[in-house]
């Protein structure tokens, strides 16, 4: 389901300043994915994506895995 409605391309406002790491981690969020899945399509362990979600909540402004899809949604 979130696949339908996550965008195909973040806005360039939004992953200013992030890694390509951490925008291949975000889409892959915002399509439904997993820590665990995101790991497997990256070739990371779980631990490295996890801190890429936490560096990302600490870059976006947001404390939760909801607050991200929202904000990522809206713009």
């Amino acid at each position: 389901m979130l696949a339908q409605v996550a965008p195909k391309k973040l806005s360039s406002d939004l992953t200013k300043g992030l890694s390509p790491r951490m925008r291949d981690t975000l889409q892959l969020l915002l399509s439904g994915d997993s820590e665990k899945e995101v790991a497997g399509k990256l070739g990371l362990s779980q631990h490295t994506v996890h801190i890429h979600v936490k560096n990302l909540y600490k870059r976006l402004g947001v404390c939760s895995r909801g607050e991200l899809m929202a904000k990522c949604l809206a713009k």
